[in-house]
């Protein structure tokens, strides 16, 4: 991170929750705390029947 709190490289989680704790800087359920613009839960999302099928 620079001193603006920027990451310089990737970094690479193994789970929406670390994501979001490290983002948080403390525990969280990345689930529910990570949305989309609309405000759908990434839960909800993953929830939503695949268009590939």
């Amino acid at each position: 991170m620079d001193d603006q709190e920027v990451l310089q490289d990737d970094v690479l989680f193994n789970s929406p929750s670390y994501a979001a704790a490290f983002v948080i800087g403390g525990h969280v359920n990345g689930l529910t705390e990570w949305r989309t613009i609309e405000g759908k839960t990434l839960k909800e999302v993953e929830a939503e029947p695949s268009s590939d099928s």
